[in-house]
């Protein structure tokens, strides 16, 4: 998915910016004129834009560099859709990448909280407007009885409504859903009939069309990008198509053009006053020209044109998104990595990881692979089983896929071949502990662990009278372990065979890499006095670094 970054926010607004742009100027490319073809058509535009996101979220495959334009914007990876057949631009790594990082922390949080403002200012001034239409509806006055342009209104539109009339407003609304409303100015009062009937007409239509709903609906989307003048232009090119569309049908429904034409003129005389949002106004800003001059004229449109003018515009309409979000594509949010510490319960690809230097480290592409021969295990731990992985009875390998660093440690574990998520909890926690001899560089090892849960189990363990040594090696501490200056005990666990020579030894109580690797290379080398079988045995083996040689 894309991150929420304020890159990725940028480059959306620019996405919508051009996506409108070439929007609105495609029905005058395609003729498309008719209000309804136009209204259909901005609605699309609109989706489309809100949907440039869900789209730039499906990775392609990787291409080729980016346009020298694109690095200035760009500073990290990133995944988008390509058009087929189309290489998808890479991301160039920025030249100033911590400074661009710093600045996106400082400039973020600020971005973010203007974007809240407006947006909840915007949500208050239109529930402010809620509220004073409410008031205006209790102080307008009911039509009873109504007159009769009104009731030939309601009988042509097929619809009804609360129709009143107020003083207060200069131009008629209509809101409301379950309860739909009307007010009409008190100057009405002196229209002609023919243009009281038509006016109510109109407000009677946009009630059986319920546009109170996507007025509503639009109002939530001019919030949210109440900052983005493409928005704006787009919703009031909605608004005028809507408009419009109604006009035409008012005007085949009463079969008089003129007093229509005469109305519209005579509402758009009063001063103007502040918008009443979010009710659906007869007249809005500046769209007195525009629809005098559709009614003006005859608009007639074939049906092979009007839909092949729709096909043609929305073919277009998608090559515009699908070249804006390719262009300019939007950065894929980062892969979340696991931590070193709690393996999880549902996947088997188990791996330490340090939370400072995750985003540091190498690909796993990019490492080198151990062979066989060049895997040498220092220390080995061999796998716990729970009662869990008991109670499942599975018996053979489990291969993982083990990275070391240049310590010799594991820093990371993955499951090649899983046997369940029991068994590779425990062959993932033994191998963690696992010391290998230093390879010159991290590098990746694959590792074959087999497991039998009830031959571990039925290794006998020697007690402390049982344990009779006969030869002992003193640990010998590199430079690094004498630099650690660590005193104290490590206690170990030791698997004797039945030569009484040490085949395996396990870390019970560590102080640190370097000095448990002392001590285990030291207790390899003893010998014990040979037991009946193959045991177990508990080691404590006491170090002092610069006491020793």
């Amino acid at each position: 998915m894309p991150a929420i970054t304020l890159v990725n926010l940028a480059v959306y607004l620019l996405h919508v910016a051009a996506l409108v742009a070439v929007g609105v100027g495609l029905p005058r490319v395609f003729g498309l004129a008719a209000p309804r073809a136009r209204l259909f058509h901005y609605r699309v535009v609109l989706v489309v834009a809100l949907a440039l996101p869900l789209v730039s979220s499906i990775a392609p495959p990787a291409g080729s560099a980016s346009p020298a334009w694109l690095r200035v914007i760009q500073s990290a990876p990133h995944a988008s859709p390509s058009l087929a057949g189309m290489p998808r631009p890479a991301p160039a790594p920025s030249a100033n990448g911590p400074l661009t990082t710093n600045l996106a922390r400082v400039a973020g949080p600020i971005v973010v909280g203007a974007i809240v403002i407006g947006l909840v200012a915007r949500l208050v001034w239109v529930a402010a407007g809620s509220r004073r239409l409410r008031r205006l509806r209790r102080g307008a006055a009911c039509l009873d009885p109504r007159p009769l342009p009104i009731r030939e209104a309601v009988v042509l539109a097929a619809a009804d409504a609360d129709i009143r009339v107020s003083s207060e407003i200069a131009c008629p609304v209509n809101f409301g859903a379950t309860r739909p409303t009307i007010l009409l100015p008190q100057a009405m009062r002196t229209f002609a009939d023919e243009e009281q009937r038509a006016v109510t007409c109109h407000e009677l239509i946009h009630v059986r069309r319920q546009d109170w709903l996507r007025t509503v609906g639009d109002e939530i989307v001019r919030a949210i990008f109440w900052f983005h003048p493409a928005i704006w232009w787009l919703l009031d090119e909605i608004h005028l198509a809507r408009e419009q569309v109604v006009d035409q049908e008012v005007v085949e429904i009463t079969g008089s053009r003129r007093p229509y034409l005469e109305a519209l003129v005579k509402l758009a005389r009063p001063a103007a006053r502040p918008a009443l949002r979010p009710a659906s106004s007869f007249l809005g800003r500046a769209q007195l020209a525009e629809r005098v001059a559709l009614l003006l004229k005859e608009v007639r449109m074939s049906k092979t044109r009007l839909v092949g003018g729709l096909v043609a515009s929305t073919a277009t309409l998608l090559v515009a998104a699908a070249l804006a979000v390719w262009t300019l594509p939007l950065q894929a949010a980062p892969i979340e990595m696991r931590s070193s510490r709690g393996p999880s319960n549902d996947s088997p690809a188990l791996g330490p990881s340090r939370a400072a230097t995750t985003q540091q480290k190498p690909r796993a592409e990019t490492l080198p692979r151990l062979s066989p021969a060049q895997t040498k295990i220092v220390s080995r731990v061999e796998p716990v089983y729970s009662p869990e992985a008991k109670a499942q009875g599975v018996k053979g390998v489990v291969i993982v896929e083990a990275r070391i660093d240049t310590t010799g440690t594991v820093i990371d574990v993955k499951v090649l071949r899983s046997r369940g998520a029991a068994v590779d909890r425990a062959v993932v926690d033994a191998v963690r502990q696992w010391r290998f001899e230093r390879p010159a560089r991290e590098s990746l090892a694959t590792l074959t662990v087999r497991f039998n849960p009830e031959a571990a189990e039925a290794t006998p363990r020697l007690s402390p009278a049982q344990t009779k040594i006969v030869s002992r090696v003193e640990p010998i501490y590199s430079p690094e372990a004498r630099a650690q200056g660590v005193k104290g005990v490590v206690i170990v666990q030791a698997r004797i065979d039945t030569t009484g020579a040490v085949i395996d030894v396990k870390v019970l109580r560590s102080r640190g890499a370097a000095v448990d690797r002392a001590v285990v290379d030291a207790v390899r080398q003893w010998r014990f006095e040979p037991p009946p079988k193959e045991s177990l045995v508990t080691l404590t083996v006491r170090f002092d670094p610069q006491g020793k040689n």
